[in-house]
């Protein structure tokens, strides 16, 4: 089923499901834990790793993604997602792309859904401005001068 939709959707669909494991009452490990932020300080600190960040921190088995009606696992959806953000990021800030790639449909214009295990559907991109802001801010006191 994944393979019978278009490549867009696809593409969008992978990139929505990193959105999905901050729902409430899902024990994520600390950023600061996490293999994703290890990745990330590996790299120069630019608004794309930020997005690549949230890609490798939300690929997760179990997650799901609604599309206009159809739901992806995420682990097929990953690879898409790189693909499309390597073809439409435009240098913009990530909060920018994610509004304008990963909110709604490009086809019905509808909001994109994801969940958790055991979870209802929820927005999956305020789900990834929420997890980006927590990386800005554990950014923020990490170049604080410490007195």
């Amino acid at each position: 089923m994944f393979f019978a939709v278009s490549r867009k959707a696809r593409v969008l669909a992978a990139f929505f499901l990193i959105v999905i494991h901050l729902g409430a009452g899902y024990e994520w490990p600390a950023i600061e834990e996490s293999v994703a932020y290890q990745r990330y300080l590996k790299r120069k600190p630019t608004e794309l790793s930020k997005l690549i960040y949230l890609m490798d921190r939300f690929n997760f088995q179990g997650m799901e993604i609604r599309v206009d009606g159809t739901t992806f696992q995420a682990p097929l959806c990953v690879p898409y997602v790189k693909a499309y953000l390597a073809l439409q990021y435009r240098g913009e800030r990530a909060e920018v792309w994610l509004q304008k790639h990963v909110y709604r449909s490009p086809f019905t214009h509808k909001v994109m859904y994801g969940r958790l295990p055991g979870e209802d559907f929820r927005i999956g991109r305020d789900m990834l401005f929420s997890e980006l802001a927590k990386l800005r801010s554990l950014e923020e006191v990490a170049e604080k001068p410490r007195s």
